[in-house]
């Protein structure tokens, strides 16, 4: 007996749609509203997506790659800080997790031990 498949959004399989937060970002109005609208979607979509997972699973890497969920993470908080802090602020802050000596630290040194 064949049984029909219905085809499921990838979204779906997350939250339902009325309960996602990622949809409430503006599209529309001035820019500092759709700016802080699109980043928390992209950070509640990264959360969705790493949601669950132990310590060990969060840091797991595939050789020969450093990278991991736990790199990921810690790369997008160096991408935040460098863009509102440095660029938009003008602020001399340093990177949270890469140096001009370890310019893959955000990556490397999320790896397992």
């Amino acid at each position: 007996m064949m049984v029909a498949m219905t085809k499921r959004r990838r979204g779906d399989l997350f939250v339902p749609e009325e309960q996602d937060r990622r949809l409430d970002a503006p599209t529309t109005g001035d820019e500092r509203g759709i700016l802080t609208g699109a980043l928390a979607a992209q950070r509640s979509t990264l959360e969705l997506k790493c949601a669950g997972l132990d310590g060990e699973l969060a840091r797991r890497s595939v050789e020969p790659s450093t990278l991991s969920l736990l790199g990921l993470v810690r790369h997008l908080a160096d991408v935040e800080r460098r863009w509102f802090r440095r660029v938009l602020a003008g602020q001399d802050v340093p990177l949270l997790f890469s140096t001009d000596e370890e310019p893959d630290g955000d990556f490397d040194g999320a790896i397992g031990v």
